[in-house]
């Protein structure tokens, strides 16, 4: 089981990275920086201008894109990187599988969590495959991110199932304590997608910029804001409750780190007329609170696992 904890931490870090990354995709435009799929400009490594390519304003036009669309050597690269965190991510992740089919007996809890990841897994390379095939809009971007974030739960369940299997900590099994991580995370739920229905919007504007709509139109940005005021104390009160817990010591870091940088970066978006930076990791910030958030309640929820059955 140290090679499937090692692995699976290994993969979390990663698919948060890729988040990021999809992020910053979203935030330049660029998830159509390679026209076509899987390669990019019928090449498996990208160009590194547009010297190489020929006549590629037919590649775009015989994908779907405006006459007259240019080369742009930022996006492609980024698009790229992307695709290649996902690659990644997907190896790391059949890898866990890997092993944990080797521990199934025991373990057999963790084993469906992570086959579940390889669904999902496989679900998005789909969609990310016919997203680039018919060059749907920017605005569909927000399904890859939520299927990561499916993902990354499912692992957070496996990693609580393994963690409980091994642990000799007696929990608390009051009910009051379940409610309350249940409302934190669905709290955290409608932060995410108020914050999606926000982005999808200012993605659609034209002739105005985001910041602009956003000082118009104070009523979703403000029910935004204060449902965030709300997820403070809740999660105060989350912190106050499993911090004595090794199970939780983790999962409560992630909690505390992402509300503190998420506030900071919507003051930064808000004062500073939404850098790019800012952007990016406040797309991070709501799945590192979301998977964390439940960790906990997989692990509250989980019966622990002490019989070894037969295959």
């Amino acid at each position: 089981m140290n090679s499937f904890k090692k692995v699976s931490y290994f993969t979390l870090i990663v698919l948060f990275l890729l988040i990021g990354v999809e992020g910053m995709v979203r935030v330049t435009g660029s998830g159509m920086g390679c026209p076509d799929w899987p390669t990019c400009f019928g090449q498996w490594v990208p160009p590194t201008c547009d010297c190489s390519l020929g006549d590629y304003h037919e590649i775009y036009k015989d994908h779907g894109y405006p006459v007259g669309t240019n080369f742009d050597l930022q996006k492609t690269w980024i698009q790229y990187f992307n695709r290649l965190l996902g690659i990644m991510s997907a190896i790391l992740i059949m890898l866990t599988v890997f092993y944990a089919y080797k521990t199934r007996v025991v373990h057999q809890s963790a084993y469906r969590g992570v086959r579940l990841c390889v669904v999902m897994v496989m679900i998005k390379g789909v969609l990310g495959a016919i997203f680039v095939k018919l060059n749907l809009p920017r605005q569909g971007e927000s399904l890859p991110y939520l299927l990561t974030i499916l993902i990354l739960s499912t692992l957070a369940y496996s990693i609580a199932t393994v963690k409980k299997a091994e642990s000799d900590e007696i929990i608390s099994t009051s009910i009051t304590l379940r409610y309350l991580v249940m409302l934190s995370l669905i709290l955290t739920t409608i932060q995410l997608i108020s914050g999606m229905e926000i982005r999808r919007t200012t993605e659609r504007l034209v002739g105005i910029s985001p910041y602009q709509w956003l000082q118009q139109n104070e009523v979703e940005f403000t029910l935004h804001r204060l449902n965030s005021l709300v997820i403070l104390p809740i999660n105060y009160l989350l912190w106050t409750k499993f911090r004595a817990y090794d199970f939780s010591k983790m999962a409560l870091c992630g909690v505390v780190i992402s509300l503190i940088l998420q506030l900071a970066t919507g003051v930064l978006m808000n004062c500073l007329h939404l850098p790019l930076i800012a952007q990016i990791v406040h797309l991070l910030l709501p799945a590192i609170l979301f998977c964390s958030q439940f960790y906990i309640l997989s692990y509250l929820y989980i019966k622990k696992e002490t019989s070894v059955v037969s295959t």
